[in-house]
């Protein structure tokens, strides 16, 4: 919602909104407004929607904002995908940059403004993606998440198709069996038959490959990116850059000028010669990426502080959750951030410690995160790395981490 308020500032509206952590919810706060824009997770009862529906102000979801925003442009590409969205829309605004398109994106990262394309994360949750109408739809994987508004993975995956087939072009991930099921798209992966290939994959403190685009080698890619998932987020971007009309080689290069995107595996500082970082992760396969990277460039031990994100989302995946947090040495586990949701009785983050019991491994519960912080403070030393996990507010207490004593 905040890069949505920046976009309209920018157009020259007067913009001003509330949530929880501003302040909270209060009818007080659409008096005088023209519009008001909720966001998905907004509840029926919500007290300045409620407002705004006695005094007849028109309300408008976010998705279809979003969508009468793009419209405005000349050329819009829709980046989906249950993992990588962020990182991939990024990574497509620096692979364009000669276009001088406009990026909007959840994840904060710098840059100018244009309008010759628009380009644009496209959220499944609650089929939100389903209101854009881009002229290129990318969909980057299909997995099963948001377990509040999708009852299976099928359901799942009726979404992400009807968001591709609303384009005319179809970009998707050629190593995705889901993804793999949508008709008419073009490939992007691994795999000897996608269109865009990576082959000679290096993963270190960066991230190198040789570029196949239909059979041809183009360019030798290296990129500031750590994880060998990011090169599917790097190939979508240097498909939708193609597909454009900007040649995959200048696109390879635009991108070596990405400096990351906050809270995406982002460097926190230092503690007494251990590392420290926060990722977005909040899903199995996420915690299981950003994991399989803090191994692959650790010398130590690697220590995991994860907050579990929503309890529809811990009782859904308790068991995936165990099993990717089972690749750090250490776990602490934080209290679930509720986000949307209310408590449901029985679901906590020791749901996730029981079942990391069951797998013969142990996890620490603590309830704060000073407490959290004192216990890291107690074990981290050098070479070590130490990766706070989670989509609420565990950001927070990495950044404490590194300036408390």
């Amino acid at each position: 919602m905040s890069r949505l308020a920046e976009l309209c500032r920018r157009r020259g509206d007067i913009v001003t909104g509330s949530d929880i952590l501003t302040g909270g919810h209060c009818a007080d706060n659409v008096r005088g407004a023209d519009l008001v824009v909720y966001t998905g997770a907004a509840a029926d009862d919500n007290p300045e929607l409620a407002e705004a529906r006695r005094l007849g102000i028109p309300t408008v979801s976010r998705a279809k904002m979003l969508s009468s925003l793009a419209s405005e442009y000349p050329k819009c590409a829709g980046i989906a995908g249950c993992h990588g969205k962020t990182t991939a829309t990024a990574l497509t605004g620096f692979a364009i940059s000669s276009l001088g398109p406009e990026v909007h994106m959840g994840g904060g990262c710098d840059f100018p403004h244009g309008s010759g394309v628009f380009v644009t994360e496209a959220c499944e949750y609650k089929r939100s993606f389903l209101e854009l109408k881009p002229d290129i739809a990318v969909v980057l994987n299909v997995g099963l998440d948001h377990t509040d508004c999708y009852a299976d993975i099928g359901e799942i995956f009726d979404a992400y198709r009807a968001f591709a087939l609303s384009a005319p072009l179809r970009i998707v991930n050629g190593d995705d069996a889901y993804c793999r099921c949508i008709e008419g798209a073009a490939t992007f992966g691994r795999g000897e038959n996608c269109a865009y290939r990576a082959v000679n994959v290096c993963c270190g403190r960066d991230l190198s490959f040789d570029l196949i685009v239909r059979g041809r080698y183009e360019t030798a890619a290296l990129l500031p990116l750590r994880g060998g998932h990011n090169v599917y987020n790097a190939l979508a971007a240097v498909a939708v850059a193609d597909a454009l009309g900007v040649p995959p080689v200048r696109a390879c290069l635009d991108m070596k000028a990405f400096k990351g995107v906050d809270r995406r595996f982002e460097y926190v500082g230092n503690l007494r010669g251990a590392e420290v970082y926060t990722d977005y992760a909040h899903h199995p396969d996420e915690i299981k990426a950003s994991l399989e990277t803090a191994r692959r460039i650790c010398r130590g031990k690697v220590i995991a502080v994860f907050e579990p994100h929503t309890y529809t989302r811990t009782a859904s995946f308790a068991d995936g959750f165990a099993a990717a947090l089972c690749l750090a040495d250490e776990v602490v586990l934080a209290p679930i951030y509720a986000a949307r949701e209310k408590p449901v009785t029985g679901v906590c983050s020791q749901s996730i410690w029981l079942k990391m019991r069951e797998r013969g491994r142990n996890a620490v519960c603590l309830p704060t995160y000073c407490e959290i912080n004192a216990y890291v403070r107690s074990g981290a030393g050098e070479g070590d790395l130490v990766i706070y996990l989670g989509a609420g507010t565990i950001n927070r207490a990495a950044a404490q981490l590194c300036v408390s004593p």
